[in-house]
């Protein structure tokens, strides 16, 4: 990867189920998931760790199986095959001015409700339906 490019978060709504309750629950569990959707900026490189979050502590979700947070689904579109492995990891390549899509599971109804806030991990938190600027790839 030559430059790592920037990304923009933004929430798309609790439309699809995706992923499932639990670090390595990468299918769908019968219970609609909170959509992001990441566009690239310029430049391109491989995704290979991923982390979303809300700022006030109420939930996490990533890549990495070994945190015990929950699974953070990715796919090219919003109905394609996921990115991830059976434990939940990512590795896939992104370009600029692509989107791919971020599936978080919903404890409850008020989980992604508009006006919460939401960090990457990197960059400033972002309230949901505004986009942030966001790194993902390594």
């Amino acid at each position: 990867m030559t430059d790592t490019p920037a990304l923009t978060l933004s929430y798309q709504g609790i439309v699809r189920d995706r992923i499932g309750k639990g670090n390595t629950a990468v299918s769908a569990d019968g219970t609609l998931d909170g959509m992001f959707a990441v566009t690239v900026g310029a430049g391109s490189g491989n995704v290979v760790q991923m982390e979303l979050r809300r700022t006030d502590g109420g939930g996490t979700w990533d890549t990495l199986s070994s945190t015990g947070w929950w699974a953070l689904g990715a796919a090219a579109t919003i109905d394609g095959f996921l990115y991830n492995n059976s434990a939940a990891g990512v590795n896939f390549l992104v370009n600029g001015g692509n989107t791919f899509y971020l599936f978080a599971s919903d404890l409850s109804p008020t989980l992604f409700p508009n006006g919460k806030q939401f960090s990457s991990g990197s960059g400033s938190p972002t309230a949901l339906g505004e986009p942030s600027s966001t790194s993902v790839p390594r």
